[in-house]
């Protein structure tokens, strides 16, 4: 069995972190971003709209209320 050294093991995960960034990169497919053709009643222009949600936030999920603006 051969002994592993620091430096090679750094060079081996300095080329491990490089191939998962690069995965990351790939080109996000082009979507139309397109106006309401007839608006939600609850949408009123200068109001902010608020959701209950939740975010994962160590392996729990905590409550968080949104806010939006048109």
């Amino acid at each position: 069995m051969k002994k592993t050294t620091r430096r090679g093991f750094l060079k081996f995960m300095g080329a491990a972190a490089a191939m998962v960034s690069f995965g990351g990169c790939a080109r996000e497919p082009l979507e139309k971003i397109l106006p309401y053709a007839k608006a939600p009643e609850e949408i009123v222009p200068g109001r902010p709209l608020y959701f209950a949600t939740a975010v994962p936030l160590g392996g729990f999920a905590r409550g968080v209320l949104v806010e939006t603006h048109m």
